[in-house]
């Protein structure tokens, strides 16, 4: 049997290209969703952040325990791993990181004086068991002294584990609220309520 010896060449040229189009084509995961942070230990705030087909970043924060939300922020800067953006209406700043894989946004929150303020993305679970207010409630709500039927959905989730009624805002004001009130109703499934 012969043995054949042969030599490759590579060339650096080639070589360079090829790592390039491999880097390319690895993209980085969208910072397009919603993520959730405490200011100072007792600010619950929320971050949406939407992405345009062009990559530019728009965004607003709600401020959950203090009731506001839709706050507009402006001035998204992303540059790597580092993002910044304003929020003008409390003449408020971040800057910070963002990690490998898109889930946490770690950084610092400037209105005067710097604090941390650190982002995890936000992700709506279904909770495995219903809750005692689950359901569709039925009802009428007292508008300028006019009764208006009202119909509300209620689904219990749960965000990283977390018991959804430990939790601060909206939805577990609105199942305490819910849970006060006395169904009218014996089905589960359908439930009443009077506001006013």
């Amino acid at each position: 049997m012969k043995t054949v010896n042969r030599r490759f060449r590579i060339d650096p040229l080639a070589l360079a290209i090829a790592s390039t189009c491999g880097l390319s084509a690895q993209s980085k995961p969208s910072l397009a969703g919603n993520y959730a942070g405490v200011l100072a230990g007792a600010l619950h705030l929320k971050l949406h952040i939407a992405a345009a087909p062009d990559g530019s970043l728009s965004g607003t924060m709600d401020s959950v325990d203090q009731g506001a939300s839709g706050i507009p922020c402006a001035d998204f800067q992303i540059d790597g791993n580092h993002l910044s953006f304003r929020v003008p209406a409390v003449n408020g700043t971040w800057r910070g990181t963002v990690s490998a894989d898109g889930t946490a946004l770690t950084g610092t929150w400037s209105q005067g004086a710097p604090m941390a303020l650190n982002f995890a993305r936000d992700v709506f679970v279904a909770s495995e068991k219903p809750s005692v207010v689950d359901g569709v409630w039925l009802g009428t709500v007292q508008a300028g002294g006019r009764p208006l039927r009202a119909q509300i959905k209620v689904i219990s989730f749960h965000i990283s584990g977390k018991d959804p009624f430990s939790g601060r805002g909206s939805f577990a004001n609105a199942a305490r609220v819910l849970s006060s009130l006395a169904p009218l109703a014996s089905s589960p499934a359908e439930r009443q309520f009077r506001f006013g």
